[in-house]
């Protein structure tokens, strides 16, 4: 016995998901409704409160609050609801398929109401008919009950199945799918119509995205053209101003591929629905009948063309972005040299200037120097005439001419002893 505290908290849950959503036993005389619902922003809260309402009417338990698919036997018919990433299933199965088989479908054992009230909005919608082969269906009735000229079908799961089907929608907004049994068990006639549910279901998701990507072509086309209006404008310009225009403008684009890329879910979530489209097609082993196009076959040829558009599209944004990335790249870099030219004519013109304002500098000193020798000498001078004046034994107009040069040398040294003081300071 492995000790609780040694248990990883979700481990049973872990184990419980291989068994959450089991096949339906279906006899074959049945009739099945199957609705795909986008739920968008409704909470499982909403659809478990919706189906409690559903349950309460027919004096049934509700679903679990944690609950993320729901069984139950509601008397005249059987519900199956499961909760997916993106989407839920409403399936409803009814005994007995009469000889106009889809003129009361399993739907119409469900209060209307109810079903008008289902939470999110209605992508898928088919009802099925299950009925043993070569009884109740004349080949004139069996065609008669698709009401189109454009059929499908095959023989699947070895043999042992006839599944049918226009794949378009009837007048009632459903599509048709007719399953004639060849002796398959309960158990073995709930899985092939499972998997039929599933490729009408995941045929429709993985085209959400093809209505998406016919949006994007125009807008991919004037990018694209804008883009190669830049370039060569790249080539051409010199002017830092007309560059740093064209920088912005490869911005606004880089935003808009930004915005194309978030719906990159949505490409994702298309492509994984194409792949289980084909996952699906090839467990049910088709078997070609004569005359008839298969659904492998009818689905290859129409949904091919969507997906590649779909991949073609998101490969297209991809590489758009790359583009505009590069050239970005390469216009900004050619506006860095640009600025770097301009720097470096700014410092030699810098340097130009401080070279000339040191030369003025060194007149304006030299200029001082005089100035200041010249006032200096001249109240010398003064002194000197009033000393001689007084009697002292002295020659102004001599001592002055003496002093010129120790007063010139005597100023130069101050002058340049203030300068040192003041540079060293700075």
């Amino acid at each position: 016995m492995i000790p609780a505290e040694k248990l990883y908290p979700q481990r049973e849950a872990l184990y419980q998901e291989t068994h959450a959503r089991p096949f339906p036993r279906v006899a074959s005389s049945s009739r099945v409704s199957h609705l795909v619902l986008l739920f968008g922003a409704t909470t499982v809260e909403q659809e478990l409160r919706h189906l409690g309402l559903l349950c309460g009417h027919f004096g049934q338990a509700p679903p679990q609050p944690e609950a993320r698919s729901y069984y139950q036997d509601l008397g005249n018919f059987t519900l199956r609801w499961q909760r997916h990433g993106e989407f839920s299933t409403y399936s409803f199965f009814a005994a007995g398929a009469e000889s106009a088989p889809f003129a009361e479908p399993a739907l119409a054992q469900v209060p209307a109401v109810w079903v008008a009230g289902l939470p999110g909005q209605v992508l898928g919608s088919a009802n099925f008919v299950l009925s043993p082969l070569g009884t109740g269906f004349s080949e004139a009735a069996k065609f008669d009950a698709l009401g189109t000229a454009i059929q499908v079908g095959s023989q699947v799961k070895g043999h042992q199945t006839q599944v049918w089907s226009s794949l378009q929608l009837d007048a009632s907004g459903f599509v048709r799918y007719l399953l004639l049994d060849q002796g398959m068990n309960e158990a073995q006639l709930g899985r092939v119509l499972q998997r039929m549910m599933e490729l009408e279901t995941y045929r429709i998701l993985a085209l959400l995205a093809l209505p998406l990507a016919r949006r994007m072509s125009g807008r991919l086309n004037v990018m694209d053209f804008t883009l190669i209006l830049v370039a060569d404008q790249i080539k051409q310009i010199s002017e830092l101003e007309a560059k740093q225009n064209l920088l912005a403008k490869l911005s606004e684009l880089s935003l808009e591929v930004a915005e194309l890329r978030s719906h990159s879910f949505r490409f994702g979530a298309a492509e994984a629905y194409f792949e289980l489209v084909e996952e699906i097609l090839q467990d049910l082993n088709e078997e070609k009948l004569p005359s008839q196009l298969t659904f492998g076959e009818f689905l290859h040829r129409r949904l091919m063309p969507a997906r590649r558009t779909c991949q073609a599209t998101m490969r297209r944004i991809q590489d758009l972005g790359q583009r505009i990335d590069h050239a970005s790249d390469l216009l900004s870099t050619a506006v860095n040299l640009s600025l770097e030219e301009q720097n470096q004519e700014l410092l030699h013109a810098m340097d130009r200037r401080q070279h000339l304002q040191h030369r003025l500098q060194e007149a304006v000193e030299g200029l001082s120097i005089a100035a200041i020798s010249y006032y200096t000498i001249g109240l010398l001078k003064i002194l000197l005439k009033g000393g001689e004046k007084l009697g002292l034994p002295l020659n102004s107009d001599l001592a002055s001419a003496v002093a010129v040069p120790l007063v010139l040398l005597l100023v130069w040294w101050a002058v340049h002893r203030i300068k040192e003081k003041i540079i060293r300071k700075s």
